[in-house]
């Protein structure tokens, strides 16, 4: 079997080509199944209407005032965890949402985010001034000169 018609057979079967033992000109062709995937019997996925899908997230991303928005993160199979809040652009938030991954934050939620990001804004700058602030040796001897003269 030539190569080119391993490589169509192995298209037509969903298996891989390996081409192996190069001896003096010829090449033994070996046909390798692809690694089977198993398929998700999810009833909601297979009847999804894209359409719909895809039309619910762009009036939704048009619903948001600002460009970005505040969520709190769901738990999802997938091991998305509960509660976490975060500020994502709008298209984002509204692909969230309508996938069932998070939700739109609440004004309490709002005002502790906004609350928890202004002092981790004021920690970091403390820290930034603290390590420019500059700091001068001067011994005794210098010390004295500078104050007489």
């Amino acid at each position: 079997m030539s190569l080119d018609a391993a490589r169509t057979s192995a298209r037509a079967t969903g298996a891989g080509v390996v081409a192996s033992g190069v001896n003096q000109g010829s090449v033994s062709i070996e046909a390798i199944p692809k690694r089977a995937v198993p398929v998700k019997k999810n009833a909601r996925r297979q009847n999804m209407d894209l359409k719909a899908h895809y039309q619910k997230i762009r009036e939704l991303e048009r619903s948001f005032e600002a460009g970005h928005a505040v969520l709190v993160s769901m738990d999802t199979p997938d091991g998305g965890k509960a509660g976490v809040k975060t500020e994502v652009p709008a298209s984002l938030a509204a692909r969230m949402i309508v996938e069932g991954r998070a939700r739109l934050a609440s004004e309490k939620e709002l005002a502790e985010f906004h609350a928890q990001k202004s002092q981790a804004k004021r920690m970091a700058d403390q820290v930034d001034g603290a390590r420019r602030m500059q700091v001068t040796v001067v011994s005794e001897k210098q010390s004295k000169r500078s104050g007489k003269g």
